[in-house]
């Protein structure tokens, strides 16, 4: 479903043009909200969560004062057995220098990349230097001529697929394998077949990483012992 945005104007034209029983709709919302935040009740009489103070951050760079005013809604009711599961997802307001609302962004994949962007930092050390093409041999620090890097990764998620992602982009000429540890056979070849299907050969061929091998374990079902011999042999974990 596409995020949309509405700017200052589409938003005038469209409270210019409520009916009047769209009007009460929203009247009676307002009151409702403005009631309970009042009295500190939910609408079935019992006490409201507390409700967090106002917060304000000073700028002295630019003057500005930014008010935060968050509100903690009481709790839904319990979900029928038919009903979806909520799953609340961040986002990220954007703004102008001017602090004028910019644009949102789904925090989710934005999330998993700026974690990633942070680890990428410390694993870059683990990587040879541009000018030296010769990887050490794990726990060793000797160097073998012509040997790629492997990694094992514990996880199947987006943290873990933006983990390896962002290292294949920097590094993948000197990545050899990729293996991905899960707890359930299909997060392991959901992972795994991003990686061989979903990136271009085009991608893989600029970044150097055509010929990286990208499999997966199921924890519990393919042997300790592999992972343990994995672990031993992996350059980052």
């Amino acid at each position: 479903m596409p995020l949309t945005v509405l700017t200052d104007d589409q938003i005038r034209a469209l409270l210019e043009n409520l009916t009047p029983s769209e009007l009460e709709g929203f009247r009676r919302a307002l009151a409702a909200a403005l009631h309970e935040y009042s009295v500190g009740t939910t609408p079935g009489g019992e006490p409201a969560l507390h409700q967090p103070e106002r917060i304000s951050i000073h700028r002295p760079a630019t003057g500005a004062t930014t008010l935060d005013n968050p509100h903690h809604p009481p709790p839904p009711p319990p979900p029928q057995p038919t009903a979806a599961t909520i799953r609340p997802t961040g986002a990220i307001t954007l703004f102008t220098p001017a602090g004028v609302p910019l644009g949102i962004l789904h925090a989710s994949a934005l999330t998993a990349f700026r974690t990633a962007l942070a680890s990428l930092c410390m694993i870059r050390l683990r990587f040879p230097a541009a000018s030296s093409s010769t990887p050490s041999s794990p726990g060793t620090g000797v160097d073998v001529p012509g040997r790629k890097l492997a990694m094992l990764v514990y996880g199947c998620g987006e943290q873990a697929y933006w983990h390896v992602r962002l290292v294949l982009m920097a590094h993948g000429g000197k990545v050899g394998k990729v293996v991905f540890v899960g707890r359930g056979r299909r997060g392991v070849e959901g992972v795994v077949k991003r990686f061989v299907e979903r990136v271009g050969g085009e991608v893989k061929m600029r970044e150097g990483w055509e010929g990286c091998g990208v499999g997966g374990l199921v924890a519990g079902e393919d042997g300790a012992e592999i992972t343990r011999v994995l672990e031993e042999e992996a350059d980052v974990v």
